[in-house]
């Protein structure tokens, strides 16, 4: 895995990830997943690849079905990341050149998983996550949902699909686009999110991580409260969703936002020191319910990507 992050006056973070020797396997989208969750685009680009429809055509490393995607270190449970390797270190930092100061980095190559490489640069220098911070959401949401369905993996995929969900006032303000496939036009035109747009939860969870929208990230953090307080009584009507906002006094929905977030990080062997998310995305969500703040360093954001790999985060 390979994590490159820069940070510029404290605004933004950039980071890319790669597993050596299994890169284009690790992260692909699983392109035949539209009929278990529901993810309106996943059929868009499907169509696309069989040359149904025009455009809309991914890479071939993003053409993998559910099948072909695997987690390639389950049975290297005790890998853990190993001390920094000098010369690999030396010549990533050379490649960085006169900008290095401004980077972190932290690479480890698994090409030969008995004898990981690990290289590091500047790893345990705080950052503001920016957008990986949703890797954060959507690991607090698996977990919640782990917690009330402990042997349901159906009713977990239940609540994702079938749950649906409508933008609102959390969204403001976000300018990041999200695809709509419109079946009837064979199209998917990109735009912002709008409020009363409604999709089901694991396309607002899909929105947020593959179009990295502020918007959906924040209206997963919503669901992620409700989903917190009701538990298996979630999804709630409109009503009572409304009066729990409206109800429940700021302080004690910020601690639940925090609870929320940040516990199940340090359930799977994380340090929130180094690896958190803090707040909503959007201004109106930090409005709403306060948080504080967030913090990233690429070694832990490592970690975080092994244990993954390895299926050890929330459960198998």
């Amino acid at each position: 895995m390979t994590i490159i992050s820069r940070d510029l006056f404290n605004r933004w973070l950039v980071a890319a990830a790669v597993l050596a020797g299994v890169a284009g396997q690790t992260w692909a989208y699983p392109i035949d997943g539209y009929a278990e969750t529901g993810i309106a685009r996943l059929e868009g680009y499907r169509l696309a690849s069989e040359g149904k429809v025009a455009g809309n055509r991914l890479q071939p490393g993003a053409l993998l079905n559910t099948g072909q995607i695997q987690l390639r270190l389950q049975h290297e449970a005790d890998l853990r990341l190993p001390e920094a390797d000098p010369g690999l270190t030396r010549k990533i930092v050379a490649l960085l050149g006169a900008e290095a100061k401004y980077y972190s980095v932290s690479v480890l190559d698994l090409s030969d998983p008995d004898h990981p490489v690990f290289a590091e640069h500047n790893g345990l220098t705080r950052r503001n996550p920016g957008s990986v911070g949703k890797l954060m959401v959507a690991l607090a949401v698996f977990q919640a949902l782990a917690d009330i369905y402990p042997d349901d993996i159906e009713a977990r995929i239940r609540v994702l699909r079938d749950t649906q969900v409508t933008a609102d006032a959390f969204i403001r303000t976000d300018h990041h686009d999200v695809p709509f496939w419109k079946p009837e036009l064979n199209r998917m035109p990109r735009r912002e999110l709008r409020a009363g747009d409604t999709a089901n939860l694991w396309s607002f969870l899909d929105w947020a991580l593959s179009a990295s929208s502020n918007a959906a990230a924040s209206m997963v953090i919503k669901q992620l409260l409700l989903l917190r307080h009701f538990g298996a009584a979630y999804p709630v009507s409109s009503e009572q969703e409304a009066a729990f906002f409206t109800d429940t006094k700021a302080r004690e929905l910020g601690a639940l936002l925090l609870d929320s977030l940040l516990t199940p990080l340090t359930r799977n062997g994380l340090d929130v020191d180094n690896l958190r998310q803090g707040s909503f995305f959007t201004s109106e969500g930090k409005r709403r319910v306060p948080g504080t703040n967030s913090i990233a360093t690429t070694r832990e954001l490592m970690h975080y990507l092994l244990l993954l790999e390895q299926g050890r985060l929330v459960d198998a």
